[in-house]
This record gives C-alpha cells, sequence and structure tokens, in this order.
C-alpha cells in the first residue's frame, strides 16, 4: 500500500515510516498540512492517510472533512495523544469528519499495522 504520514514528530513520523516499510508498505512523511495537501495531489494517489489531530500550528479535522469529498477512495486512519484538543473529543470529532479509524499513542506496532492494514 501507499501511505502519507502526516505527523509534526519527525522522529515518531520516521519510525512509523520505518514499521510500514519493514511490512512492504511505501509510505510518505510530511510535517504540515500544506505539505500534505501538495502530497496527495500528486501521482500515483495514496492509499491511506495516517494523520495525527493535533499539529503544532493547527488541527487536521478540517483536512480530514475536505479529503472525504475530493479523494473519497482514500482511507483516513486519525492519530492522537491528547494535546491541545483530548483525545476524548478529537479521535470521535475526526471519525465524524471523515476518518476511517482512529488510533491512541501511544500505540504498539502492530495495532499500528492493523489499524493501517483495516484488519482485527
Amino acid at each position: 500500500m501507499r501511505i502519507l504520514l502526516l505527523d509534526d514528530d519527525i522522529e515518531l513520523a520516521a519510525t512509523l515510516k520505518d514499521v510500514l516499510a519493514l511490512d512492504g508498505h511505501d509510505a510518505e512523511t510530511v510535517t504540515t498540512i500544506e505539505a500534505a495537501r501538495q502530497a496527495i495531489a500528486s501521482m500515483p494517489r495514496f492509499d491511506v492517510g495516517v494523520f495525527d489531530l493535533n499539529l503544532e500550528e493547527e488541527n487536521t479535522i478540517n483536512l480530514l472533512r475536505s479529503l472525504k469529498k475530493e479523494v473519497p477512495s482514500m482511507r483516513i486512519l486519525a492519530m492522537t495523544g491528547g494535546g491541545k484538543v483530548g483525545a476524548d473529543i478529537g479521535l470521535p470529532l475526526a471519525t465524524a469528519h471523515g476518518a476511517d479509524g482512529v488510533l491512541l499513542k501511544p500505540f504498539s506496532n502492530d495495532e499500528f499495522l492493523k489499524a493501517v492494514s483495516n484488519t482485527d
């Protein structure tokens, strides 16, 4: 699968990219919503987007909402450890605005790969 990771935690993004690569996936990492939009506009398309809800400058709810209209074939996972908007509010809000799944940080590599692959 081709996967886009959006997280402003560069170390976490690099680790998740490595986990995906070891599982046979092609992943690209970005740190801003603008960079995510540029990557999504490129070809070939991404199968899955994994987006941190609470970036340093903004949250990704508007991105989730617009992607569900613009790229309905992309599965979207939202992840958060809390931050400005707590997980108890942020994760249900992400689902309401287009996320197909959610991950609460910290999570294991197995939990991450299951969520990306959409397996139980």
